[in-house]
């Protein structure tokens, strides 16, 4: 059967899950052949980690680009931030999803029930910088402190900039390396990014953008809204509290994301940041998930609702209640993946994988391996975990009079043009690949 999205948006798609973890190359095939964007919505932050893996160490350099939006990985309410490194990538992918037009974005579910910053926030407070453009150090360097960046003396992680002399440097949020300003007068006369732990310059380059430090707004502007709301919102809390205090003198007091929506007169979700062309797919047992989620936001809620000092602002202010998300889902086109086994409810891309498990114990520890190959045409491919665990398989093969090879891909070639690429024959390939449930 082919996956194909409905054409009508208030329908469903229902595809049968292909056997083993296959569903990552479904998926894989499936962003290559659509025209549109496809954003999945994963059970667990576990299961959407293992898939970007995947779907990356499948893809070419050319193929349409892999992302996820990071779980903050906090448990609701917490009273500490996000590590930076996680707000960074946020802050990144969120960015760039308006103007998406193919590819693959994956999401927990769990992540996809807060509510986020507004798309006019993330996207609209950005700083492109050039070389050659005109770079007046003093307004810059107050322009990134209201950004949410911290001055330091070295520059070491995302969010942080240092100034001397002639010389910026700063760790751009969504940024993989820190970048070096050097000017002359006030004009930037080179833009080169550096190693953070060795200070030394790399490579050259000439424009970079400068996102957000954080998700909600630390200028003066969004400090009086921060204040303005949480009286109004906590008239009980005394002036005195930390959170209040810190905010108000721009910290980024720890936690402060639980508190996004004193920022912001509307906020925004995930639904307002796909564009109007992303087709969804779901995974099994989401609604199951949510209500799950729900219990322990309330549960959270009602242990920290009566600390005056912290108070905790009611759980539909900070995520989607279950039946606003699920309604939201109807706006696109969308398919579902059945919680059925699809090598028992007529999938005919893919098929279950007998039981050939190494079993050390035994005589013959790979019986089950060989009997198997000698009965079917198929070509083997085995995936490893790791370089060091392909070894240990390839002696494993060896040992037991079976031919195999270690197979490598490159930085523009993936998993995917590799196994097309090997031959018909007899001889078990190895390569590293995170899957750990097979399939035919």
């Amino acid at each position: 059967m082919d996956l194909k999205f409905p054409a009508k948006t208030h329908e469903a798609a229902l595809w049968p899950l292909p056997p083993g973890q296959a569903d990552a190359i479904a998926l894989f095939q499936l962003a290559r052949e659509s025209e549109h964007p496809i954003c999945v919505i994963c059970r667990s932050v576990e299961q959407t980690e293992h898939l970007e893996t995947t779907l990356n160490a499948l893809r070419d350099a050319q193929d349409p680009p892999v992302s996820s939006v990071p779980d903050w990985e906090t448990l609701p309410y917490d009273s500490f931030s996000p590590h930076d490194d996680i707000i960074s990538r946020r802050i990144a992918t969120l960015s760039g999803l308006p103007a998406l037009e193919r590819g693959i974005i994956l999401i927990a579910l769990t992540t996809a029930l807060h509510r986020f910053a507004p798309r006019s926030f993330i996207c609209g407070n950005s700083i492109d910088l050039n070389t050659g453009q005109k770079l007046d150090s003093d307004s810059y360097r107050k322009q990134l402190t209201e950004a949410g960046y911290r001055a330091v003396d070295t520059v070491y992680q995302h969010g942080e900039f240092a100034v001397r002399g002639s010389i910026l440097d700063i760790f751009p949020m969504g940024s993989d390396s820190p970048v070096r300003i050097d000017l002359f007068d006030n004009e930037i006369e080179t833009l080169r990014t550096f190693d953070p732990e060795t200070q030394r310059t790399v490579d050259r380059i000439e424009q970079f953008r400068i996102l957000p430090a954080h998700e909600y707004p630390l200028t003066r502007d969004g400090r009086a809204r921060f204040l303005e709301s949480f009286d109004s919102s906590f008239p009980d809390t005394p002036i005195s509290s930390p959170l209040r205090q810190d905010t108000g003198k721009g910290i980024a007091s720890p936690g402060l994301e639980y508190y996004l929506p004193l920022f912001f007169e509307d906020m925004g979700n995930l639904f307002s940041y796909l564009p109007e062309t992303t087709r969804l797919v779901l995974y099994p047992e989401l609604q199951e998930a949510a209500e799950h989620f729900w219990q322990e936001v309330r549960h959270r809620h009602d242990q920290l609702a009566h600390d005056i000092q912290r108070p905790v602002l009611a759980p539909h202010q900070i995520f989607l209640p279950t039946d606003e998300f699920f309604a939201a889902l109807k706006t696109f086109s969308r398919a579902r993946f059945s919680g059925k086994d699809g090598a028992a409810s007529g999938h005919t891309l893919f098929d279950r994988l007998p039981d050939i498990a190494v079993k050390p114990r035994e005589t013959e520890p790979l019986a089950a391996l060989k009997q198997w190959q000698t009965k079917q045409p198929l070509r083997l491919t085995v995936c490893a975990e790791s370089p060091g665990r392909a070894e240990v398989l390839g002696e494993l093969f060896k040992d037991n009079g079976l031919d195999s090879e270690i197979c490598h891909t490159d930085e523009s070639q993936g998993v995917w043009s590799l196994l097309q690429s090997m031959p018909n024959d007899r001889t078990i390939r190895i390569i590293v690949l995170p899957l750990t449930r097979g399939f035919i």
